[in-house]
């Protein structure tokens, strides 16, 4: 993501604005590499973090989209 933004920064604000619930999914791979990379954590318990960082980051999405719609 931090790739995209800095090659195509308008294109990743309009895909951005195009897929709200999916704007933040990106946080549990994310996530996930930093914890097996930095921690000396089992697979299994960085996994667990990135599905759980996945599923709030769209969690997050579905509010942002809620919101913006309540806007309009």
């Amino acid at each position: 993501m931090g790739l995209a933004g800095a090659l195509a920064p308008r294109g990743l604000m309009r895909w951005s604005r195009a897929h709200p619930i999916l704007d933040n999914a990106f946080l549990g791979p994310l996530l996930f590499l930093a914890l097996a990379y930095l921690t000396h954590l089992s697979v299994w318990w960085c996994a667990i973090a990135g599905v759980l960082g996945s599923s709030g980051g769209i969690t997050l999405g579905a509010v942002r989209r809620r919101t913006l719609a309540r806007r309009s």
